[in-house]
């Protein structure tokens, strides 16, 4: 690196395949590094989203607190005062906005997301 041949988020991937290699295989190592630059780099979602089923009819703050993408109801409305809450890739700006019934992705920046199943 210190030549300038390397770049060195290069050399960070390299590092991460390895050790990932390591301590499981190594094409859980490169799986690893693809699964990061699909999501990381590029903005895709994950392939294992996670998802919570909501008893009946939810508020968007009740569903992000069951969901665990917010540790309470007031760290809820401040994600969403802070624009960073995403319903079916829609910013919600709304505290009393509903979940509507069926199943829906439910986002909170660009790094978490849940999907969610249940509703008004």
């Amino acid at each position: 690196m210190a030549e300038g041949r390397a770049h060195p988020k290069q050399a960070k991937v390299d590092l991460a395949v390895e050790l990932v290699g390591r301590f499981h295989a190594e094409a859980a190592g490169k799986e690893a590094a693809a699964e990061f630059e699909r999501v990381f780099s590029k903005g895709a979602l994950p392939e294992d989203i996670p998802s919570v089923e909501l008893p009946g009819p939810a508020t968007l703050i009740a569903a992000l607190v069951a969901a665990k993408l917010c540790s309470s109801n007031g760290d809820a409305r401040r994600k969403i005062k802070e624009k960073a809450v995403d319903l079916d890739q829609t910013r919600i700006e709304d505290e009393k906005a509903a979940v509507p019934a069926g199943k829906h992705l439910l986002r909170v920046g660009r790094r978490y997301a849940y999907v969610v199943v249940g509703g008004l």
